[in-house]
């Protein structure tokens, strides 16, 4: 029981306590993962359409595989998705490494919306959505695609 949970309780009101420990027993399950950044900041000047065909290329290298052993498995997956095109996945305003903070819970859906850009403008159009989730097993599943 943490400082919040005590305080609620002393106060009489045990049935706010318990939906404070399900609120953040809820985000505890709900995962930590998030993009790591470069660290190197990337100047955007202006706002592009991804065109279907670049969307469709690099779709198809995202769904090829769905299973992987670790992390650094998955994360050199969806990297290679975005060879030989000028689109570059961002964590806030830097090139996305491929890397994430945290690690994902078992049994617990990790869901990311990462933002692009094309050359120097940013993508209006699309975002590439990772949805991970982490089996028994410890093999993750990915559900990846360009929007």
């Amino acid at each position: 029981m943490d400082e919040i949970q005590r305080v609620l309780v002393k106060a009489g009101r045990k049935d706010l306590a318990q939906k404070y420990y399900k609120k953040v027993n809820n985000k505890i399950k709900s995962g930590m993962m998030s993009p790591l950044g470069s660290g190197e900041q990337v100047d955007v000047d202006g706002k592009v359409a991804l065109k279907a065909n670049m969307r469709n290329k690099i779709n198809r290298v995202l769904t090829k595989k769905q299973h992987f052993k670790s992390v650094a498995e998955l994360s050199k997956h969806v990297m290679s998705s975005f060879k030989n095109t000028d689109v570059v996945p961002m964590a806030g305003y830097e090139k996305w490494t491929g890397a994430f903070t945290g690690s994902p819970n078992t049994e617990a859906m990790e869901k990311m919306k990462i933002s692009l850009t094309q050359g120097t403008k940013e993508v209006k159009n699309a975002m590439l959505i990772l949805n991970i989730y982490k089996m028994q097993s410890g093999t993750l599943e990915l559900n990846a695609y360009i929007s």
